[in-house]
């Protein structure tokens, strides 16, 4: 029997996609630390809203329950709105190399780009 050369044979490791809370809740400036080392640093994480103002994106990894494939989404919130864009799929071993692999895929595809332009297409 043939299987799909993208088939995932195992359930990826929790530490691939959660974040590691064993020390507790998480601080909002570590999860901003987090994000800003994956992206490039922290002005990679910024979308220009039409109006001038300016809001910081971030990527969330979620792996549905027992499914073998762990997926992007890039988040933000703009007047108290949070909008969702799918990045796509990532493939690596660990949360760090995983939120990696999402900001580069959202900066190849542009997504950031599109989600200011698509703001500007609903007002």
């Amino acid at each position: 029997m043939m299987v799909h050369p993208l088939w995932r044979h195992e359930i990826p490791d929790e530490h691939a996609w959660k974040p590691d809370n064993s020390q507790g809740r998480r601080s909002a400036r570590d999860v901003a630390l987090e994000q800003d080392r994956a992206a490039g640093g922290r002005d990679a994480r910024l979308i220009a809203l039409p109006d001038g103002r300016e809001v910081r994106a971030s990527i969330e990894l979620k792996r549905q329950p027992k499914r073998r494939r762990i997926y992007a989404n890039l988040r933000y919130s703009s007047d108290g709105r949070t909008t969702v864009k799918y990045v796509g799929e990532v493939t690596r071993d660990t949360r760090e190399e995983n939120l990696r692999q999402a900001w580069e895929i959202v900066r190849k595809r542009e997504i950031i780009d599109s989600c200011a332009e698509g703001l500007r297409a609903e007002r």
